[in-house]
């Protein structure tokens, strides 16, 4: 099947994606045993206001998603929206096989803002293949219980910025969580805030240092590139795992990376690596106890928090009084 959104029919709706849980009178329904297998699903934003989702879900119970081809493109950077967003999950929750062509710099899977019910919540198998000028986020799994198994094994991750994996907020600190078999390419650090003191990580691949302040790197097996990777999967799969179409490693730069301590934000910013126009891409650029320095305006932003910055305003020496 081919399914795409149209820029225009979004406009008005922020909840607009290819497929939504809502009827034709706009009232959301409860799912149970969607499986959504072999599809082509395309994406297309149109402004900041009216991002768009893949999938949006009020409230859903065991969702299976494998082998589509996942396209989100934008007319300009942070146009398209949050990809798999899901507000109440219950049962098993998995995404596996998928191949993201990613053009936006919000979240590839966001679950949950409500309650998280699940007893799985699986990514595995996907190739993830985002742009790094727009800045594409990784997968954010929130409020999963001490009996929910995560499970996050034998994926390829190309320009994936900010978190890569993020236990948000409200997750059960003996949530057991299974990072193993994963490709991490230097085209980004892996990081990954600490949230729970029940996470595996073994034979994955990270191309960069891993940012400070980061959970990972205590694998007893990793892998120095693409090539030692995909045959060591493969050994552990027991069939062959290659490469696909438009996946290429990215060399190793001998220039040492700078991550600014000191960023700014500016509505009508021309933007570089240490000038933004939204919060949030000021606070996925600076590093761990690094300063945000904004301008007098309106910021209308989801953020979650899951570094120490310190963000100073333009009015910082004026006394309030009342």
């Amino acid at each position: 099947c081919i399914i795409h959104t149209n820029p225009v029919q979004c406009n008005g709706n922020n909840r607009c994606a290819c497929i939504v849980d809502y009827d034709e009178n706009g009232i959301s329904k409860y799912i149970t045993n969607l499986l959504v297998q072999g599809c082509y699903i395309n994406v297309i934003g149109s402004d900041w206001d009216y991002r768009t989702n893949y999938m949006s879900f009020s409230k859903i119970e065991n969702l299976y998603v494998y082998n589509n081809f996942i396209t989100n493109e934008a007319y300009q950077a942070g146009t398209a929206g949050e990809g798999l967003m899901i507000y109440y999950a219950l049962g098993e929750i998995v995404l596996k096989g998928n191949t993201f062509k990613y053009a936006t710099h919000n979240k590839l899977v966001s679950l949950t803002n409500q309650t998280n019910g699940a007893s799985l919540v699986e990514f595995s198998d996907n190739v993830v293949m985002g742009r790094e000028d727009y800045k594409t986020a990784g997968i954010v799994f929130q409020k999963e219980s001490e009996t929910c198994a995560v499970k996050i094994n034998g994926n390829r991750f190309y320009n994936v910025t900010g978190d890569t994996i993020s236990l948000g907020s409200g997750t059960n600190s003996n949530c057991n969580v299974e990072i193993k078999y994963n490709y991490f390419d230097y085209s980004f650090a892996f990081y990954m805030p600490a949230k729970t003191n029940m996470t595996t990580f073994d034979n994955n691949c990270y191309r960069k240092t891993i940012k400070n302040g980061s959970m990972g790197g205590t694998d007893t097996t990793t892998y120095a590139n693409l090539g030692e990777y995909l045959t060591a999967y493969s050994t552990f799969l027991g069939k062959t795992v290659s490469a696909i179409d438009g996946e290429v490693e990215t060399p190793i730069s001998t220039e040492p990376e700078i991550i600014p301590t000191t960023v700014y934000v500016d509505p009508n910013a021309i933007e570089d690596t240490t000038h933004f126009k939204t919060l949030y891409d000021a606070y996925q650029a600076v590093e761990v106890n690094g300063t945000i320095i904004m301008s007098a305006g309106t910021y209308a932003e989801n953020i979650t928090w899951n570094k120490n910055v310190t963000v100073v305003g333009p009015n910082k020496d004026i006394l309030a009084t009342g």
